[in-house]
């Protein structure tokens, strides 16, 4: 006795179903070969413009015109020579600092020794302030006492 086969794949061992009528998705792909030279057009299609790769034929159907680069992005500035603007800038700042030693000067003059801005009176001492004893055990502390 032998086994029926498989009305799909053939295989007496398989049960894959009954033939059927639908094409798998690959069987539509369009395979189109290479016809004559292709060049780049614009092509303006629903009022949006690309670039496609076309022969002359479908360029001429389509209403493409050829394609033209964009222009080349402009070449980066040459760098600047800072050397002149930094010796400038130390000059500035030696002026300046030679400046504030004046002014230091002059605000020395016009001040005591003692530092406060008056005149021949000599300073009050500040008084120092009174250490606080900590406890020496938390524990013994005046809110624990009564436990």
């Amino acid at each position: 006795m032998t086994s029926p086969r498989c009305g799909v794949c053939g295989d007496a061992r398989h049960a894959c179903g009954d033939p059927s009528d639908v094409t798998p998705v690959d069987a539509r792909i369009e395979r189109s070969t290479r016809v004559g030279n292709l060049k780049r057009y614009n092509v303006t299609m629903h009022g949006h413009e690309t670039v496609m790769l076309l022969n002359e034929a479908k360029a001429k159907a389509l209403g493409a015109t050829p394609y033209t680069p964009p222009p080349p992005p402009p070449p980066a500035p040459a760098p600047v020579d800072q050397t002149a603007r930094v010796a400038e800038l130390e000059d500035e700042l030696a002026a300046a600092t030679a400046e504030a030693a004046q002014l230091r000067e002059a605000l020395d003059a016009l001040t005591d020794d003692n530092g406060d801005g008056a005149s021949g009176e000599p300073a009050e001492p500040e008084p120092e302030a009174k250490a606080k004893p900590a406890p020496a055990n938390k524990a013994r502390t005046a809110p624990n006492k009564g436990r």
